[in-house]
């Protein structure tokens, strides 16, 4: 697959965004993350490969653990 095709790939910026998640949330014990009112299914599916959640989800996720969300859109 050229570079060019992976960027039309909407599956290639889901996975940076899991990747994004992952790392927001790999310092934190899962008992802290239920503190902040996301549950261990919740979590569990967010960061599952085959799960597509909400744009809203993932700012309401980002806010909870204290991140700013910034979405940009780019014309090639």
């Amino acid at each position: 697959m050229t570079t060019n095709e992976l960027e039309k790939s909407p599956e290639y910026w889901m996975t940076g965004v899991q990747i994004d998640v992952f790392n927001m949330v790999e310092g934190y014990e899962m008992a802290e993350i239920e503190n902040l009112g996301i549950s261990k299914k919740e979590m569990r599916k967010i960061l599952s490969d085959n799960y597509n959640p909400k744009l809203l989800e993932l700012i309401t996720l980002a806010c909870n653990l204290g991140y700013i969300p910034e979405i940009k859109f780019i014309k090639k």
